[in-house]
């Protein structure tokens, strides 16, 4: 069994992204993207701020290897702390 098995079914993993153009562009160093997730110790605390451990925690993955992290937002309606963006401000249908 070839040790960079992945290799064959995908190539381009580790090759730089380019998304955009122009001044809006924007260059990953690999392809290896995550989508926003929650897990580990607390990140927030109770205003929605992210604390220090929530900075460590998603830094380890950055140093890890991964060409972005996404952090998870909430959507509130109404706010729902004082420091939350209110979303439905923004949407055409308030959803």
């Amino acid at each position: 069994m070839d040790k960079f098995a992945y290799k064959k079914e995908f190539p381009n993993l580790f090759t730089p992204l380019t998304v955009g153009k122009g001044e809006g562009q924007v260059v990953f160093k690999n392809r290896i993207l995550t989508g926003p997730f929650l897990s580990g110790p607390p990140q927030y605390d109770r205003d929605g701020v992210i604390t220090k451990a929530g900075i460590d925690y998603y830094a380890d993955y950055a140093k890890g290897g991964f060409a972005n992290v996404v952090l998870p937002c909430e959507i509130p309606r109404d706010t729902a702390h004082p420091r939350s963006v209110p979303f439905e401000d923004y949407t055409q249908d308030g959803m």
